[in-house]
């Protein structure tokens, strides 16, 4: 086992517990929480201990391309939103390359998480490609027609799914 450096406690603390196995999990990591290969491995072997369905979700492409070399067999996901609501975090062309999904190429997630809202040429190419529609974060059941997968909070979720997916 990889011991726990005291910055990555919150990894650590994440970790499923057997009350929480019947219901899906993502993990989200942020830059902030998760960068280092170190700290991807204490979160790989965290879910490895979990039975029920998750996935990996990140804005940062970096994490992402570090499940899909080390565990390819883990559903990934890209967040992403417009470029200019990463304000002062990134930097303008920093900001433009995330925003715009050009990651895709290094990170290749399986499912791109964009920001409820009007979407980049870049990511409505993608879904008209196939790529999986997903939507973070509703707050109304309303934007679930629009979307495949939809990240919610405050609201029930209707009992839909796509069996293609």
């Amino acid at each position: 086992m990889i011991s726990p450096s005291p910055s990555c406690a919150r990894c650590v603390s994440e970790r499923p517990t057997a009350s929480s196995r019947r219901l899906p999990r993502r993990s989200r990591r942020s830059a902030d929480a998760c960068r280092c290969c170190s700290r991807c491995a204490l979160t790989l072997e965290a879910l490895r201990t979990y039975t029920g369905p998750y996935c990996v979700e990140s804005f940062d492409p970096t994490i992402v391309a570090w499940f899909r070399r080390n565990a390819p067999d883990i559903l990934r996901g890209q967040l992403s939103q417009p470029p200019k609501e990463y304000g002062t975090a990134l930097s303008k062309p920093a900001a433009a390359i995330v925003g715009n999904v050009l990651t895709n190429v290094i990170a290749r997630p399986q499912f791109i998480a964009y920001k409820i809202g009007p979407k980049p040429l870049s990511v409505r190419l993608c879904e008209a490609m196939g790529a999986v529609r997903a939507g973070w974060t509703s707050r109304a059941w309303t934007h679930e027609r629009d979307y495949d997968i939809v990240i919610f909070e405050h609201y029930r979720p209707g009992a839909w799914f796509r069996a293609d997916i």
